[in-house]
């Protein structure tokens, strides 16, 4: 949704689910975790890094988790708890064909998108991503045998469009938002809204 029709109450769920409860459920098992000098892997997004428009909630949420597992990384390194962070692409899923039961689609009646609002809503389902993606098979074996390493990376970029979206990372803003422009349809929507 862009972020001037979020609805504030569903925000905050969603930043419950991919912070707060997150931290709740990392206090809960420390004691586990630091008797076994276990591994903590974070699952985060490449939207933690790379803008992706009318996702703000979701990315910035993954983006404060991406912070959360960089600051957990060397406060829990004295005690032999290693820290990964697993920044995700597109994989193959039911989740994009699962989310209009279980997320808002369609813009708000007063919109400022409203002269866009088809090509808007279109992108609100990410439909482009429908039959795209990593199958799970193989991110699962490539993410395991990233993982069973005796050191492994600290940050594992994974899934369809994950090198493109490291590489993006890198680039200044003017030059990865003019990408995600043309990629995300965003240059198509600003036409219509110039009209």
């Amino acid at each position: 949704m862009p972020v001037v029709d979020v609805d504030i109450a569903e925000a905050k769920k969603v930043y419950d689910i991919n912070v707060r409860y997150h931290i709740a459920v990392t206090q809960a098992l420390m004691p586990r975790i630091l008797e076994s000098k276990g591994t903590i892997v974070n699952q985060t997004s490449v939207g933690a890094s790379v803008t992706l428009p009318f996702q703000a909630v979701y990315n910035s949420s993954k983006a404060a988790m991406s912070m959360l597992s960089d600051t957990m990384r060397p406060e829990l390194e004295p005690f032999g708890v290693k820290t990964v962070e697993l920044r995700t692409g597109v994989v193959k899923s039911n989740l994009i064909k699962t989310m209009p039961a279980s997320t808002t689609t369609t813009l708000t009646e007063d919109s400022i998108y409203d002269p866009a609002r088809e090509r808007v809503e279109n992108s609100l389902r990410q439909e482009q991503f429908v039959d795209g993606g990593m199958s799970s098979q193989q991110w699962a074996e490539a993410t395991v045998r990233d993982l069973s390493k005796k050191s492994p990376p600290t940050l594992i970029w994974r899934g369809e469009t994950a090198f493109a979206c490291w590489i993006m990372s890198l680039l200044p803003h003017r030059w990865s938002d003019g990408l995600v422009k043309k990629a995300t349809g965003l240059s198509e929507v600003a036409q219509m809204l110039r009209k």
